[in-house]
């Protein structure tokens, strides 16, 4: 159907862009905002907002986790995920930097993150579970004037269909997306009744809780882990200068330097002279994921109600799958695919960012890319996927065998089949039972919180009216 929008020459000067998509959803907007029994009102007014600024613009060493100097998180574009922030990917910054330097990008417990540089309308509030941390300028950072409106009630809303659209119309740029806090600001936040506020609030803080508990009981697994392995990983101190015997090489046909690193062979012996060890290749059938072609992407704004989630790597948030990744695939290529993934399987990225792993719940269908492989236990395999899932997450065991077994093919790390390589160590029947125990309870709380965020977002959209 044609659909003709008049703008005036002054409209499309004020507002100094030329797009019709821009002004078709202006119109939509205003509709919206006219037939609505609900206020509205623009982000950047001090009865919404206190503050509406972004993150630090200057270069700043980062560290990686365990360095020296790692002390305080710091946040970027793929960190911010469906309403909750990703710490399974992240680098640090110094201290004395956070507190004398960066104070005004410092976050607060009840702070509104919004992505506005690149990927753009990713939304989740601060909460407990993130502790200390810190953002750059391609995060916005929103302090809500609690008088009027609640923070977990305005991140629920940019979660909603209207407030992802709102941010991707509102937003230009050239070679990547940029969302500016002017922009930002002229954007409409609808401002219900306290009480439907609280609703609405309830069921994001109902989903952080879940959150915030699951990744405990993961911890709480990797403590209980190590503590039974018994193995001091301090002892094994990084060697800067080695060598390597020439019937080392020629006993292999991988010859790359990491691959003879002291540090990695030495934990490995440990391992395996304290504990029976067996082979991932052993224990799984190891599927690889599809590329289905750019042609057949679309976002979140432009995608059909029953396309399916495309899993990327930078899709795996907090060992689980992002619901609401950047791209979505027709149900007719989902359906010729026939991935056929299934709860309990474990996804592992391949090439590229290697080595992040997920579990598959009850709520999730998606199709993975070819970048990630999907493991499945063997039908003769008696132990459990929530038991070995916790090693391959271990730094020490999967991370570290995951970079001895990384090559770099033209400028793309990859893993390649040797992940088939990688040894897990395999403890007594009555800790591993544990250990599966507490990974086990935390996705079913990642289940949980999933059918939450459902909800939130289903009951925004029916509180607006939209679409």
């Amino acid at each position: 159907m044609l659909h003709i929008n008049i703008i005036s020459l002054s409209t499309i000067q004020t507002e100094g862009r030329l797009d019709p998509k821009y002004f078709r959803f202006n119109e939509k907007r205003e509709d919206l905002i006219h037939n609505s029994s609900i206020n509205f009102h623009k982000i950047g007014d001090e009865y919404v907002t206190k503050k509406v600024t972004d993150g630090e613009h200057q270069a700043i060493n980062l560290f990686k986790k365990g360095e020296k100097g790692a002390d305080i998180r710091y946040l970027y574009v793929h960190n911010i995920k469906e309403g909750i922030v990703d710490l399974t990917d992240s680098l640090y910054i110094n201290k004395d930097i956070h507190e004398k330097r960066l104070k005004r990008s410092q976050l607060k417990k009840g702070n509104v993150l919004l992505t506005i540089v690149g990927t753009i309308g990713k939304s989740a509030m601060v909460y407990d579970y993130l502790g200390e941390a810190n953002i750059p300028r391609n995060i916005s950072k929103i302090v809500v004037n609690e008088e009027n409106i609640y923070p977990e009630f305005l991140t629920a809303f940019f979660l909603s269909q209207f407030g992802r659209e709102q941010s991707f119309y509102s937003s230009g740029g050239n070679l990547q997306g940029l969302l500016s806090l002017t922009k930002l600001k002229n954007m409409f936040t609808p401002i219900p009744d306290k009480k439907t506020q609280e609703k609405i609030g309830k069921i994001y803080l109902e989903a952080l809780e879940l959150e915030t508990e699951s990744l405990n009981l993961i911890q709480s697994a990797i403590d209980y882990f190590y503590q039974k392995l018994g193995i001091d990983f301090d002892k094994f101190l990084k060697e800067k200068y080695y060598d390597t015997d020439v019937s080392d090489l020629e006993s292999s046909d991988f010859w790359c330097p990491i691959y003879r690193y002291p540090m990695y062979l030495k934990i490995e012996e440990k391992i395996k002279s304290k504990w029976k060890t067996k082979k991932i290749g052993k224990i799984f059938d190891i599927k690889k994921g599809n590329e289905v072609g750019s042609s057949n992407y679309n976002n979140f704004i432009f995608k059909e109600k029953d396309q399916i989630p495309f899993v990327r790597t930078s899709d795996i948030v907090n060992y689980e799958i992002d619901q609401d990744p950047d791209f979505f695939i027709p149900k007719e290529i989902y359906e010729d695919l026939n991935q056929d993934i299934k709860p309990g399987d474990i996804l592992f990225t391949n090439d590229g960012k290697i080595g992040e792993v997920s579990i598959i719940t009850d709520t999730d269908k998606c199709i993975i890319q070819s970048h990630i492989k999907r493991l499945r236990l063997k039908d003769e395999e008696e132990l459990d996927p929530f038991y070995i899932f916790l090693p391959l997450i271990i730094p020490e065991i999967g991370g570290y065998q995951s970079n001895r077994f990384t090559v770099i093919q033209s400028t793309i790390p990859t893993i390649s089949n040797r992940i088939e390589n990688i040894s897990i160590p395999i403890l007594n029947k009555k800790d591993m039972e544990h250990i599966s125990g507490l990974v086990r309870e935390a996705f079913e709380l990642k289940d949980q919180k999933k059918t939450l965020f459902k909800k939130l977002k289903k009951d925004m959209d029916i509180l607006l009216g939209y679409p």
